[in-house]
Protein backbone atom coordinates (compact mmCIF):
# COMPACT_ATOMS: atom_id res chain seq x y z
CA UNK A 1 0.00 0.00 0.00
CA UNK A 2 2.11 3.52 -0.88
CA UNK A 3 0.45 6.59 0.16
CA UNK A 4 1.98 9.86 -1.42
CA UNK A 5 1.97 13.20 -0.15
CA UNK A 6 0.16 14.66 -2.64
CA UNK A 7 -2.55 12.40 -2.20
CA UNK A 8 -2.71 13.63 1.98
CA UNK A 9 -2.00 17.67 0.63
CA UNK A 10 -5.11 17.09 -1.22
CA UNK A 11 -7.48 15.14 1.29
CA UNK A 12 -5.25 15.93 4.55
CA UNK A 13 -7.02 12.45 6.31
CA UNK A 14 -7.21 9.40 4.69
CA UNK A 15 -9.56 6.22 5.86
CA UNK A 16 -8.53 3.06 4.18
CA UNK A 17 -10.43 -0.60 4.80
CA UNK A 18 -8.61 -3.67 2.82
CA UNK A 19 -9.54 -7.64 2.77
CA UNK A 20 -6.65 -8.39 0.78
CA UNK A 21 -3.63 -6.07 1.55
CA UNK A 22 -1.85 -8.87 3.08
CA UNK A 23 -1.93 -12.38 1.19
CA UNK A 24 -0.41 -15.90 2.10
CA UNK A 25 2.84 -14.83 0.07
CA UNK A 26 3.48 -12.35 2.81
CA UNK A 27 3.68 -14.54 5.44
CA UNK A 28 4.94 -17.74 3.94
CA UNK A 29 8.39 -17.88 5.50
CA UNK A 30 6.91 -18.09 8.97
CA UNK A 31 7.75 -21.44 10.14
CA UNK A 32 4.33 -22.56 12.07
CA UNK A 33 2.21 -20.34 9.13
CA UNK A 34 -0.23 -22.63 7.10
CA UNK A 35 -2.51 -19.91 5.68
CA UNK A 36 -4.80 -16.68 6.20
CA UNK A 37 -8.08 -17.39 7.34
CA UNK A 38 -9.18 -14.00 7.13
CA UNK A 39 -7.77 -10.20 7.69
CA UNK A 40 -9.18 -6.81 8.14
CA UNK A 41 -6.36 -3.93 7.97
CA UNK A 42 -7.61 -0.72 8.78
CA UNK A 43 -5.53 2.43 8.13
CA UNK A 44 -6.26 6.07 9.35
CA UNK A 45 -3.51 9.05 8.00
CA UNK A 46 -3.47 12.40 8.83
CA UNK A 47 -0.94 15.17 7.30
CA UNK A 48 -0.04 17.82 9.77
CA UNK A 49 0.77 20.33 7.44
CA UNK A 50 2.47 23.00 9.57
CA UNK A 51 5.12 20.30 10.83
CA UNK A 52 4.80 18.39 7.16
CA UNK A 53 4.13 14.93 9.26
CA UNK A 54 2.02 12.23 8.32
CA UNK A 55 0.04 10.35 11.46
CA UNK A 56 -0.39 6.43 10.55
CA UNK A 57 -2.95 4.14 12.68
CA UNK A 58 -3.01 0.60 11.36
CA UNK A 59 -5.48 -1.59 12.92
CA UNK A 60 -5.31 -5.27 12.06
CA UNK A 61 -8.26 -7.78 12.57
CA UNK A 62 -8.40 -10.98 11.67
CA UNK A 63 -7.70 -14.97 11.81
CA UNK A 64 -4.90 -17.39 10.89
CA UNK A 65 -3.99 -21.19 10.63
CA UNK A 66 -0.67 -21.99 12.10
CA UNK A 67 0.58 -24.88 13.64
CA UNK A 68 0.75 -26.11 16.93
CA UNK A 69 4.28 -25.68 18.76
CA UNK A 70 4.06 -29.09 20.28
CA UNK A 71 2.07 -31.12 17.90
CA UNK A 72 2.39 -29.41 14.61
CA UNK A 73 -1.90 -30.00 14.29
CA UNK A 74 -3.61 -26.87 12.69
CA UNK A 75 -4.79 -24.37 14.90
CA UNK A 76 -6.79 -20.92 14.55
CA UNK A 77 -5.54 -18.14 15.82
CA UNK A 78 -7.20 -14.43 16.26
CA UNK A 79 -4.67 -11.34 15.32
CA UNK A 80 -6.56 -8.30 16.69
CA UNK A 81 -3.40 -5.21 17.56
CA UNK A 82 -3.21 -1.73 16.67
CA UNK A 83 0.15 0.60 15.86
CA UNK A 84 0.82 4.16 15.22
CA UNK A 85 3.83 5.46 13.17
CA UNK A 86 4.86 9.11 12.53
CA UNK A 87 6.39 10.10 9.16
CA UNK A 88 8.38 12.98 8.36
CA UNK A 89 8.71 14.47 4.57
CA UNK A 90 10.60 17.07 4.88
CA UNK A 91 14.32 16.50 5.80
CA UNK A 92 15.55 17.10 9.18
CA UNK A 93 19.08 17.24 10.25
CA UNK A 94 17.75 17.90 13.91
CA UNK A 95 15.51 15.40 14.45
CA UNK A 96 16.54 13.87 18.10
CA UNK A 97 12.44 11.56 17.70
CA UNK A 98 13.78 7.85 16.83
CA UNK A 99 9.86 7.33 16.87
CA UNK A 100 9.56 9.63 13.77
CA UNK A 101 10.28 8.05 10.43
CA UNK A 102 11.55 10.20 6.93
CA UNK A 103 9.90 9.47 4.28
CA UNK A 104 12.23 9.06 1.05
CA UNK A 105 10.76 10.54 -2.45
CA UNK A 106 7.62 11.58 -0.58
CA UNK A 107 6.46 8.28 -0.76
CA UNK A 108 4.94 6.00 2.38
CA UNK A 109 4.85 2.31 1.41
CA UNK A 110 2.73 0.48 4.69
CA UNK A 111 2.79 -2.87 3.58
CA UNK A 112 6.27 -3.78 5.46
CA UNK A 113 4.61 -1.93 8.35
CA UNK A 114 1.54 -4.11 8.24
CA UNK A 115 3.24 -7.30 7.93
CA UNK A 116 5.73 -7.20 10.87
CA UNK A 117 2.45 -5.72 13.12
CA UNK A 118 1.00 -9.22 11.67
CA UNK A 119 3.88 -11.06 13.15
CA UNK A 120 4.54 -9.57 16.36
CA UNK A 121 1.07 -10.25 17.04
CA UNK A 122 1.26 -13.75 16.70
CA UNK A 123 1.98 -16.05 19.87
CA UNK A 124 4.90 -17.59 20.50
CA UNK A 125 3.96 -20.81 22.16
CA UNK A 126 0.53 -22.23 20.25
CA UNK A 127 -1.41 -25.01 21.75
CA UNK A 128 -4.39 -26.46 20.75
CA UNK A 129 -7.70 -27.31 22.70
CA UNK A 130 -7.56 -30.38 22.79
CA UNK A 131 -3.37 -30.91 23.46
CA UNK A 132 -2.95 -31.72 27.57
CA UNK A 133 -1.21 -29.27 29.36
CA UNK A 134 1.47 -31.15 30.41
CA UNK A 135 3.77 -34.80 29.15
CA UNK A 136 4.87 -37.13 31.11
CA UNK A 137 6.70 -40.38 29.96
CA UNK A 138 8.38 -43.42 31.79
CA UNK A 139 10.16 -42.23 34.55
CA UNK A 140 9.73 -38.14 33.83
CA UNK A 141 7.39 -35.70 33.73
CA UNK A 142 7.08 -31.82 32.46
CA UNK A 143 6.00 -29.87 35.63
CA UNK A 144 5.84 -25.73 35.86
CA UNK A 145 8.68 -24.22 38.33
CA UNK A 146 6.00 -23.79 40.56
CA UNK A 147 5.51 -27.77 40.99
CA UNK A 148 8.96 -27.50 41.08
CA UNK A 149 9.32 -25.53 43.99
CA UNK A 150 6.32 -27.21 45.92
CA UNK A 151 8.13 -30.32 45.89
CA UNK A 152 11.39 -29.32 46.44
CA UNK A 153 10.11 -27.58 49.43
CA UNK A 154 8.26 -30.95 50.56
CA UNK A 155 11.05 -33.38 50.46
CA UNK A 156 13.46 -33.63 53.35
CA UNK A 157 17.14 -34.81 52.94
CA UNK A 158 17.03 -37.94 54.69
CA UNK A 159 20.44 -37.37 56.25
CA UNK A 160 19.03 -34.66 58.29
CA UNK A 161 16.23 -37.52 59.60
CA UNK A 162 18.20 -38.52 62.56
CA UNK A 163 18.63 -35.15 64.05
CA UNK A 164 14.84 -35.03 64.47
CA UNK A 165 15.29 -37.12 68.09
CA UNK A 166 18.51 -35.26 68.92
CA UNK A 167 17.72 -33.22 72.13
CA UNK A 168 19.61 -30.46 72.27
CA UNK A 169 18.83 -29.91 76.39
Amino acid sequence: MLITKEELVTNRELNISSNDEITNNDLCHLDNFIKINSMQVNINVKYVPGMDLAVVSFKVKGSLKLRSTRSLVPVDVEIDDHDQLTYLFSKNDNLEDESIIEVKDQKIQLHDEIVSLIITSIPIKIIAKDEPESFSGDSWEVISEDQYQQRKDETIDSRFNVLNDFDVE
